[in-house]
């Protein structure tokens, strides 16, 4: 994954040119900026100064603003980098907090990995009982609980698994 960010010369974009460059989003923002003023000193337009964001790319499935803050754009390249898809679905997942928050969560809230939500009713179940008489545990509904779980859960599928996430 190579996060990258697409900054445009407004001055030219407003004059029907299209000026601009890709800029490595795990750069430091201060990095960034300076490559974006060598972007505009290179404009077709004498004096150009304003930029924005006008195409992200390798951000999967997270959209970046066109004025998104240069840190909050570092901070979530650097994170999916990091920690990959599963990121990029849990941040998506969880309304795109800020990334210090979602980090915190795949590290206090995570489950596990499984091949189905029933499977960890299954462990669950397994752990939590597993000295339950056999004509008692073939009367349980794991469906139900499955389903009444799901509402304490934070399920992202990916891979053809399952990644569980306490919903706190």
């Amino acid at each position: 994954m190579e996060p990258k960010i697409y900054v445009a010369c407004l001055a030219a974009y407003n004059s029907g040119i299209l000026h601009g460059a890709y800029i490595d989003a795990t750069l430091h923002p201060d990095e960034m900026l300076v490559l974006i003023g060598e972007m505009l000193e290179k404009s077709p337009v004498i004096g150009a100064e304003e930029w924005e964001i006008h195409d992200f790319d390798d951000f999967d499935c997270i959209r970046i603003d066109r004025w998104e803050d240069l840190q909050q754009v570092h901070d979530i390249a650097c994170f999916l980098v990091d920690k990959g898809e599963l990121a990029a679905k849990l941040l998506q997942e969880l309304g795109n907090e800020e990334v210090d928050y979602v980090r915190q969560y795949m590290e206090d809230n995570y489950i596990g990995k499984y091949d189905s939500t029933r499977d960890y009713v299954y462990e669950m179940v397994d752990e939590c009982y597993s000295d339950l008489p056999e004509f008692i545990a073939c009367h349980l509904n794991y469906e139900a609980m499955e389903r009444t779980l799901s509402y304490d859960l934070i399920e992202i599928e990916l891979n053809g698994y399952v990644y569980l996430y306490h919903n706190t």
